[in-house]
């Protein structure tokens, strides 16, 4: 979670930042996983939700509840917060984010499995599946953004790759987003930004399912932010 500390906020700002949240929740469209609104005039405040691709409406859903209720304890005094969850981001602004590519803060993810760090995972994934994953992503049509790849890692393992968008945001914003991601990886497994998410896993064959590709594992969050982060991924 990232947000300015000790700024000065009027009652009429923190107001518009409530009703946000509450529109966001109450009209939101969580079966896309996407929506974006705007409170106030004067001070007003924008500020959107992005699902990952891959859950249900109603887990989506709940992880907006979670998040807006996270920002609000611990972001109180600021102007301008992202979140991060393991199934959402959510974020709000004094400043219009819509349509707007963002790279301004981010979250670098460490795995603490053995051998799986971003150079490795490529290696078996190979420059072209990911590619194909950043174009896909780039050019959905559902209004998702989203796209994932696969590979096998050994006889018991694949790896997998997710990279998304925020709908609102360009084709060629999202690639640059995704493929400025992938150069920013550093080793980690995943990152993520406030218009874009790039995150590698290793997964079991056998317990896969053959079902959505859930990028859902342990993982050791290591933080690379300019201000203040908390990042609320699982542990």
């Amino acid at each position: 979670m990232n947000c300015p500390k000790n700024e000065t906020i009027s009652s009429d700002y923190k107001s518009n930042i409530n009703n946000l949240f509450n529109s966001l929740l109450n009209n939101g469209d969580f079966v896309t996983g996407f929506s974006n609104s705007s409170s106030g005039i004067g001070e007003t405040v924008y500020g959107l939700f992005l699902c990952r691709g891959d859950v249900s409406s109603s887990t989506c859903t709940k992880c907006v509840s979670t998040a807006t209720t996270g920002v609000l304890s611990i972001c109180s005094e600021s102007k301008k917060a992202v979140a991060w969850y393991d199934d959402c981001m959510l974020r709000y602004s004094n400043e219009t984010t819509f349509s707007k590519l963002d790279q301004s803060v981010d979250a670098l993810i460490m795995s603490l499995m053995k051998f799986s760090n971003s150079t490795r995972l490529k290696e078996v994934l190979g420059q072209d599946k990911l590619n194909d994953v950043i174009n896909r992503a780039a050019n959905d049509g559902s209004l998702k953004k989203y796209a994932v790849g696969e590979a096998d890692f050994n006889s018991t393992k694949k790896v997998t790759v997710l990279g998304q968008c925020t709908p609102d945001i360009s084709a060629a914003d999202c690639q640059t987003c995704l493929r400025t991601a992938n150069a920013s990886l550093e080793g980690g497994i995943g990152i993520y930004y406030p218009s874009c998410v790039l995150s590698f896993d290793l997964e079991d064959i056998a317990s896969s399912g053959g079902g959505g590709v859930n990028i859902s594992t342990k993982r050791l969050v290591a933080i690379i932010v300019t201000i203040f982060v908390v990042f609320a991924g699982q542990i």
